[in-house]
């Protein structure tokens, strides 16, 4: 019926274009489709037809047999559509009769604007009569816009008999075409662009079948997001590789500002549009999320919500994202184009567009977004007056970097004329380990509540400027070592936070946990432990009742380091469980807060003389310093870790990590404290080595140091005992250690009796032993040289002397860790117990020989120490061989013998 050049117009499927990558998800839904018409629907270029021309090739619809129908603008005239309808039926079995044309024209003419029934029924009946299967798809259904042919076609699709499936393949659907009826009856399939979007693994085949490369999936992420899986983004970038090589890199910049995707875009989607859209598409991409209220704002419009939905609709590469259809995206690639267009027009448009998105943001009650545009449209004065209600907010959300991002985007006169803005950027320099830099800051922010600079200065926020000021400061200095100052400023701030207690508690809380943790540390470290102590009590307490996490762990941590630093053990055990049961209540497991406990753990273990745990417990600090970029807390945990190998005699690592300590972090030379504390440990490293050359340099290091003069007294006469001067050791120390400071007191205690038994002067060990007992301390005594206590201990032993007061438990696990330190350096013991070993266990040896006499398993033993069976059977074989013995029992008592087991 009619020309040959309609006939033109119908088409059997074509061929897949090169890497074309299978969609077997999709074709099995066309297939098993639950009804007789499908919809496929889908932004330009996301593979659309790709996937219809798969499924007709497949065997099922080729059986059925199949014509498309490729529709172009032309084909909005109604005679033009019908016609080729009619001429698909006949290509689908219906014996349509010669003159339905006439009859189409006739009824067209005689009723225009109205469906052609007459010519429909005529069509229906016929394939009704051919009672055959077969598929037709209409294809750029997106193209016909004629009201009228979109209502015949609602009538055609509601009557064609169920035999044709029907396929709608475009970018949308005719606006009047309507579907309803169909959807609620089953009879409708759809498929829209999100199932249309590649998944990561079609991408990989996708790419992988175009570019010769190896890329796997999860260097497609950057791609992938991207693209959103759109196909011809994808294409396009294989497209732009001429060096496999390049691919990598390539996926990591791909934008909508490549070339070929930019063509594609303007072309096929953005140049569609009628020039007023094109007008909005641009204003609104200056926002990440479209609504209605926001673009009108940007537009000066009132009729924009209806505007997004219309370019949804028209498959314009936008997507809601919520039910009601109020809040839209821009596919990613297609904002990138928008933006270049944005960016080609004069400055002062974008500018404009972004200070009425902030004037929208800030009455919507959407600040943070406010702020974002402020800054964008070159306001700092708007942006910084934006930024003041919300720092509280964010300090408590962790949210600092978003501060430093809007910060770096103010210049810093703006920042220094806000009070609490000056503020802010100091608490921010303390989170970054810059304390210069935080003082500074401090100083800006006093100055600027002098000066009353600033639109906010009555505020609550500006008001607690000086208190937290002075916090700030004692933080810093006590990072920078600067102790007097820190002390000054921090009993500063508690006058101040004072004043502001019965009204204030809570607002200043944050501020003044933190700074009571920088106090507390700077008395204990300028020889008042006592105080530190006396105010984390009241910290604790205050950090428990404002259910403030950090503090929570964090100061229990810092009271059993002080605790541990003068030996009251039962203190420091008491808190560090207290510390990591916080930890774990508010999953802060290995996180900076716990770093202190992690430290105090290890003392106490070292004391102990558990030196494997305890070097571990140290590790733990240093992994969570290092996470938090905290120096000097790193630096004091690796001088803990330092002091356990050189316990357990591995000198030369003990040397590097106190190298490592020293070094930092790059940013700057430790505080004098902690410089000290380093020399301190390098003279002792030297004394256990016996190397009194090395320690001396050190020792005159120290002298330049800011150091407590007792603790210099101290060392210097360990390094004259070392010398051989032990005439030099006062019988009492100038100044004499605190009473409240237990480990002082003993580590005289046990340096004069050293002296003394060097002096041939048989000193009693007992008063040592009387004060040792009560922490009980086992690494204090033992000290750098154990062979005077071994003596000792042994004679005390001997006597039986249990009138002395000293505990017999007590007593008996000082000598194992005197025969266990001894057993490991091979020095002289009495006849009967000496060792024979040509080579010393190692620590893991070490930690198998206690398990000897018990009568546990290899797998037993490997559960104890969390090692695997081969490594306990190795362990016990070398023992075994420097033992010089063949079964374990024999092994048991050959250590007995050497003193490595009671």
């Amino acid at each position: 019926m009619g020309s040959d050049a309609a006939l033109g117009r119908l088409r059997r499927a074509q061929p897949l274009a090169r890497g074309h990558v299978g969609r077997p998800r999709l074709t099995a839904a066309l297939e098993n489709a639950g009804g007789h018409i499908t919809t496929v629907t889908a932004p330009a270029g996301y593979g659309k037809s790709a996937l219809v021309t798969e499924w007709l090739t497949t065997d099922s619809a080729r059986v059925r047999g199949s014509v498309v129908l490729q529709l172009e603008l032309r084909d909005n005239d109604p005679v033009r559509f019908w016609g080729h309808v009619a001429r698909a039926a006949s290509a689908l079995g219906a014996l349509v009769p010669d003159g339905t044309d006439t009859l189409l024209r006739d009824e067209i003419r005689a009723a225009p604007g109205v469906a052609p029934e007459a010519f429909l029924a005529t069509v229906i009946e016929h394939l009704e009569a051919a009672d055959r299967r077969g598929i037709l798809v209409l294809d750029d259904i997106h193209v016909i816009t004629n009201p009228e042919i979109g209502e015949g076609l609602s009538v055609l699709l509601a009557t064609l008999p169920h035999t044709i499936q029907t396929l709608l393949v475009g970018r949308s659907l005719p606006v009047a075409l309507r579907l309803q009826r169909l959807g609620s009856s089953g009879a409708l399939t759809r498929i829209t662009a999100s199932d249309l979007s590649f998944t990561d693994d079609e991408a990989l085949d996708l790419l992988n079948g175009l570019v010769d490369t190896d890329l796997d999936a999860s260097e497609l992420t950057p791609l992938l997001s991207r693209t959103g899986g759109w196909v011809t983004g994808l294409r396009y970038a294989a497209m732009a590789i001429r060096d496999p090589a390049d691919l990598r890199s390539y996926v990591q910049h791909f934008s909508g500002h490549s070339r070929g995707v930019s063509e594609f875009l303007t072309d096929e989607v953005f140049e569609q549009q009628p020039l007023e859209r094109q007008r909005f598409l641009v204003d609104a991409s200056t926002v990440s999320t479209l609504t209605g209220p926001v673009c009108d704002a940007l537009t000066l419009r009132t009729d924009s919500l209806a505007l997004l939905r219309d370019l949804e609709s028209a498959g314009v590469f936008l997507t809601s994202v919520d039910q009601q259809r109020t809040r839209f995206t821009f596919q990613s690639l297609f904002r990138d184009l928008l933006l270049d267009r944005l960016a080609s027009a004069p400055a002062e448009h974008a500018m404009r567009l972004h200070a009425r998105a902030s004037d929208h943001y800030a009455a919507s009650g959407e600040p943070t977004l406010a702020v974002e545009h402020a800054l964008a449209a070159g306001d700092s004065a708007r942006a910084a007056e934006l930024i003041v209600p919300l720092v509280g907010d964010l300090h408590r959300q962790g949210l600092d970097r978003t501060l430093q991002h809007w910060f770096d985007a103010i210049p810093p006169r703006v920042l220094a004329q806000t009070p609490a803005l000056a503020l802010t950027q100091a608490w921010i320099r303390t989170y970054a380990d810059d304390p210069v830099g935080a003082i500074d800051w401090c100083e800006r922010a006093d100055r600027a509540e002098l000066a009353g600079i600033g639109s906010h200065a009555a505020s609550p926020i500006e008001a607690r400027v000086a208190a937290e000021s002075a916090c700030l400061r004692t933080i810093a200095y006590r990072t920078l070592g600067t102790l007097e100052a820190a002390i000054t400023w921090g009993e500063r701030a508690l006058v101040l936070l004072d004043g502001r207690e019965r009204t204030h508690r809570y607002v200043d809380s944050y501020a003044r946990l933190a700074m009571t943790d920088a106090l507390a540390e700077a008395y204990g470290l300028a020889g008042t432990p006592e105080k530190g102590m006396a105010l984390l009590r009241g910290g604790i307490e205050r950090a428990r009742d404002g259910d403030n996490v950090f503090a929570a762990v964090a100061l229990p941590g810092k009271m059993a380091t002080l605790a541990s630093s003068v030996g009251m053990f039962d203190i420091v055990v008491r808190y560090v469980d207290e510390a990591f049961h916080e930890a774990e209540r508010y999953g802060l497991e290995g996180k900076l807060p716990t770093a202190d406990a992690y430290v105090a753990r290890g003392e106490l273990l070292w004391e102990r003389n558990e030196l494997a745990a305890s070097a571990d417990a140290f590790q733990a600090a240093i992994d969570a310093a290092i996470l938090s970029r905290s120096t000097w807390i790193r630096a004091r945990a690796l001088l803990g870790l330092a002091k356990c190998r050189s316990a357990q005699r591995h000198f030369a690592e003990a040397a590097l990590i106190l190298d490592t300590a020293e070094q930092g972090s790059g940013r700057g030379t430790l505080p004098e404290f902690l410089l000290a504390q380093l020399a301190e440990r390098r003279i002792l490293l030297a004394v256990r080595r016996g190397d009194l050359d090395s320690a001396t340099a050190s020792l005159d290091r120290l002298r330049l140091l800011s150091v407590q003069r007792d603790r210099l007294t101290y060392l210097t006469a360990v390094v004259a005992l070392l010398g051989g001067r032990a005439d030099r050791v006062a019988d009492r120390p100038d100044p004499a250690p605190k009473p409240d400071d237990p480990r002082r007191e003993l580590e005289w205690a046990v340096l004069q009796f050293r002296a003394a038994a060097a002096r041939d002067e048989r000193p009693s060990i007992v008063p040592v032993l009387e004060r040792a007992q009560r922490g009980p301390f086992i690494r204090t005594v033992i000290g750098p040289d154990p062979m005077a206590i071994s003596r000792g201990v042994r004679s005390l032993r001997a006597a039986d002397r249990d009138a002395n007061g000293i505990s017999p438990a007590y007593l008996r696990q000082l000598d194992d860790a005197v025969r266990r330190e001894l057993g490991m350096t091979n020095d002289s013991v009495p006849e009967h117990r000496r060792p024979t070993l040509d080579e010393p266990f190692s620590d893991g040896e070490l930690a198998v020989v206690r398990f000897l006499p018990t009568d546990l398993t290899y797998a037993e033993i490997a559960a104890h120490r969390h090692v695997s069976v081969n490594t306990v059977k190795t362990q016990l074989k070398s023992i075994y061989r420097k033992l010089g013995v063949t079964t374990r029992s024999g092994a048991a008592e050959r250590s007995r013998r050497l003193g490595l087991l009671p």
